[in-house]
């Protein structure tokens, strides 16, 4: 609930910069975005470790990064591809910590979820 009340806090300001009503630096608009964003992030990486393995989650980060390019190398061709296919890897990048930190909390809980918790002192009887 606090991440949502965050999240509606940091996008309050977003269509205001959108129709250029509101000048905001570059050392605000970035950690407003990268807060709004975060929380997606986040989930990506904890279902990613929740469900997948160290390999399978990096296999499915790489087909989600090329989706777009492909995409736009379909549709506009190389040139087009090459200039505006690296951007999905900058976002890739940029949110590597946070997607890692998803990745880890997800691999925990399933873990917990795997192995229950035993009696200590055996089972009374």
């Amino acid at each position: 609930m606090l991440f949502a009340l965050i999240a509606l806090l940091a996008a309050a300001p977003w269509p205001a910069i959108a129709a250029g009503g509101l000048d905001v630096p570059f050392y605000v608009g970035f950690p407003l975005a990268y807060l709004f964003l975060a929380g997606p992030a986040l989930m990506l990486g904890w279902m990613l470790g929740r469900f997948l393995k160290v390999t399978a989650s990096l296999l499915t980060l790489l087909i989600l990064a090329l989706a777009p390019t492909t995409l736009v190398l379909a549709m506009r061709g190389v040139e087009r591809a090459l200039t505006l296919g690296v951007a999905p890897f900058y976002l890739l990048l940029i949110f590597s910590p946070v997607i890692a930190f998803g990745w880890h909390v997800g691999r925990k809980h399933a873990a917990r979820d795997t192995h229950p918790p035993t009696l200590a002192h055996g089972t009374g009887n």
